[in-house]
């Protein structure tokens, strides 16, 4: 029997050739070879790999930011990772994701964080007071203060819509979650309206229990932990009596730093919390709450412009 003959067309090797010289004459792989001159060798015997980096990477060469970024997934780019004579293509991060996972690395400290990623990035020493009112001034050294010498007493930071106090709060919890502290911020409407939803379908569902148990003690026991809106809740019996009470009193007799943000001053927070979602009033619990949030924060008015 006649043995098949098969003829390799002979632009095949030429192709290849001129593929490799156009690997070779980037300005990327020039780069790579630089540094590491070994290299060639794996371009040559591997060329099609090269090539599928060189596209995949074009967009990334000149990349203004994340931001920008059209890859999937975001932030992720092709990168070339040798293994003895094996050469491949791995996802990486890029430069740009790494430093964002850097500057957010912190958020693994928070116990319950309720902040965006934007407020995860807010930091004291980067608030420009240069055109504030002393007022506002004077609120901003106490908070730089409090973070630097972290007494047992929390602030209590109230003021209208918008005077950033939410952003003053973000920023003691970014800086002692940098630091190594186990923080929480929970924003008291969602947070209760959350308890509230998880246990809406079946109060005995034990997933639903352990879920708003495990937030509650978060909640309990972090090192430093913000309620923040608190006053801006509906409140029920249920959620004054049964969670906010119980995490307060914890605190306090634990000396947990705690601060808060509100709307409301002392007074104005007392008579919102004496009065239930159906009209029903009941000034003695009001108070226990009341004398557990002045036993842990002193209360500090931050004035200003609308921020938003």
């Amino acid at each position: 029997m006649k043995k098949a003959e098969f003829t390799i067309p002979a632009g095949i090797d030429v192709n290849l050739d001129m593929e490799i010289k156009h690997i070779l004459s980037d300005k990327r792989i020039l780069r790579m070879l630089k540094r590491n001159p070994g290299l060639e060798k794996h371009i040559e015997n591997n060329p099609f790999v090269f090539k599928q980096w060189l596209q995949s990477s074009k967009d990334c060469s000149e990349c203004p930011g994340l931001w920008a970024c059209s890859n999937s997934p975001k932030g992720y780019v092709d990168s070339i990772e040798l293994n003895g004579n094996y050469v491949s293509t791995v996802l990486k991060e890029c430069r740009y994701k790494t430093s964002e996972n850097s500057e957010l690395s912190h958020r693994s400290r928070y116990l319950i964080c309720d902040l965006s990623e934007k407020e995860l990035r807010y930091d004291i020493n980067n608030i420009d007071i240069s055109g504030e009112e002393s007022e506002y001034i004077d609120v901003y050294m106490l908070v730089k203060d409090w973070i630097r010498h972290q007494p047992k007493k929390g602030l209590y930071l109230y003021g209208s819509f918008g005077v950033g106090k939410t952003y003053l709060a973000a920023c003691i919890t970014n800086r002692l979650a940098r630091q190594g502290q186990k923080v929480a911020f929970a924003n008291i409407p969602q947070f209760f309206a959350n308890a509230r939803n998880s246990i809406a379908a079946d109060f005995n569902n034990p997933d639903a229990r352990d879920y708003l148990d495990t937030q509650i003690n978060r909640l309990k026991r972090a090192d430093v932990a913000v309620l923040d809106d608190i006053g801006a809740e509906n409140t029920t019996n249920w959620v004054r009596d049964d969670i906010l009470l119980p995490v307060l009193e914890y605190r306090c007799s634990n000396e947990k730093r705690t601060l808060f943000t509100s709307n409301l001053d002392f007074e104005q927070l007392e008579t919102k919390l004496a009065y239930s979602q159906n009209g029903q009033k009941d000034e003695i619990k009001a108070g226990r709450i009341m004398s557990r949030i002045k036993a842990l924060a002193i209360e500090v008015e931050v004035n200003g412009p609308d921020r938003r």
